[in-house]
């Protein structure tokens, strides 16, 4: 195995744009330990520390863990060298040679120590500061706990943005007892927010703190709530006066194009890694919310259907929506089943087998691959959804069998109490006909100008 040269990486490089194909290029760290890889494509090129893991009484295993992209301002060829030597001193220490393995329990107790951490600090401040006292802090704090009893799909989103934008940048109010709070006060903490260019993120956030507001002024009346709530004593709520900002509330529009969906198809077929997977998986079955995928678990896929829970609007049970399967959406619902059968994990789509892949890691994911590329325009992870929806419109997938796959506008008093028929038919045949357009695009320029 010769040893690699910029020179030969910049002709593979070249090679694999001319022919929209790809290679892998490698070099020996020494006998026994590993290699450095370089996978190459059309449109991206990352470095890989590729090694063996020998389990008694398993034939050996051949693993790739990722190093980063090539290039100046990431892995130079030097860098890389250095960077695949540093894995190996770690995977000697590591049981069986598993290095992905012992480098995610090291992760995953240094961030368990940082939260315990974080949380014991939390503890003494509130202890110290809040004792006594009801504070917008806590307030807030219990708008999440309502939402995590709803099984709320956006439990994460609304809890980071809670914390990033009131608890943080304003400690002294957040720290007030919330029956204290003006409007002139949370109407800071909103301007501050439109200031730094988030107007969509000023909006919500005034939605979250005025269904915060809502929540302690009803529990009073209402023999449901906890006396935690009651105990607020809110008499009102400051934030009904403040503007909706409803100018930055405007849905977004940006849907992938044929040849940018069979672009971004092509690439992630091409990566073998679960995150990839989960979004071929939501593309296949027409656009799936990736929150309801990530819930998924083994049981819940059947072979030819996936069952899958909508939490999502204001149901107080998820609603159960069954979806069938194509024999392309069975090729990657099945090999992400074999990793976490041998990961032994309850979950379909999971990376280390204790919990499913995180929301926000698919989202990286595909915010780095759009970095990484420089065909098609900037998009984000809720995009697809769009995209998919969009173009089964195109292929003549009524709006009606659209709502039965994507499980939208499903919650009318018909939906929920009268129509129990499943469209399992309708949806199989709008997905097998998407499954092979999918397929017919990702080869046939033909078929990519106008979607048909």
């Amino acid at each position: 195995m010769a040893q690699l040269t910029d020179r030969t990486i910049r002709a593979a490089i070249s090679s694999a744009r001319a022919t929209r194909g790809g290679t892998w290029l490698s070099e020996s760290l020494g006998r026994g330990q590993g290699s450095l890889t370089l996978k190459v494509t059309a449109t991206a090129c990352n470095w890989y520390y590729m090694y063996t893991i020998s389990r008694q009484g398993e034939a050996p295993k051949t693993d790739r863990y990722p190093i980063g992209p090539y290039g100046d301002e990431h892995f130079t060829l030097a860098r890389a060298r250095v960077r695949a030597f540093e894995l190996l001193a770690i995977k000697r220490e590591a049981p069986e040679g598993n290095l992905r393995a012992y480098l995610e329990q090291i992760e995953a107790a240094r961030l368990q120590e940082i939260e315990r951490a974080r949380q014991a600090e939390e503890n003494r401040n509130r202890q110290e500061e809040n004792a006594h006292r009801h504070t917008l802090e806590a307030l807030m704090e219990q708008y999440v706990a309502k939402l995590v009893l709803a099984r709320s799909s956006s439990v994460s989103q609304v809890r980071n943005a809670i914390r990033r934008h009131i608890i943080l940048p304003h400690p002294e109010i957040a720290n007030k007892a919330a029956n204290e709070i003006t409007r002139g006060q949370l109407t800071e903490i909103l301007r501050m927010i439109v200031n730094q260019g988030h107007g969509r993120t000023a909006a919500r956030v005034r939605s979250y703190m005025r269904a915060a507001y809502a929540l302690a002024l009803g529990a009073e009346s209402d023999p449901t709530a906890s006396r935690d709530l009651v105990n607020f004593q809110i008499t009102s709520n400051p934030v009904t006066d403040i503007p909706t900002m409803s100018q930055y509330s405007i849905a977004r529009e940006r849907a992938l194009s044929p040849i940018e969906l069979a672009e971004f198809w092509r690439s992630i077929r091409s990566i073998d890694s679960e995150i990839s997977r989960v979004i071929q998986a939501s593309i296949l079955l027409g656009g799936q919310r990736i929150t309801q995928l990530l819930r998924a678990e083994l049981t819940d896929y059947q072979g030819d259907r996936i069952i899958l829970l909508d939490p999502k609007g204001r149901r107080h049970q998820p609603r159960t929506h069954i979806l069938p399967v194509t024999p392309m959406a069975a090729e990657v619902l099945d090999i992400c089943k074999q990793n976490a059968e041998s990961l032994s994990s309850r979950f379909l789509f999971t990376t280390h087998g204790t919990r499913s892949i995180a929301l926000n890691s698919v989202s990286h994911w595909v915010n780095n691959w759009v970095k990484a590329q420089s065909v098609v325009a900037p998009f984000s992870l809720g995009d697809i959804r769009r995209t998919c929806e969009t173009l089964l419109a195109s292929r003549g997938v009524s709006s009606d069998i659209r709502a039965q796959i994507q499980s939208h506008g499903l919650g009318g008093i018909q939906a929920r109490h009268y129509d129990r028929y499943e469209y399992m038919d309708e949806k199989r045949r709008a997905l097998t006909d998407w499954n092979q357009w999918i397929q017919s695009i990702s080869t046939d320029p033909g078929e990519q100008q106008d979607g048909n």
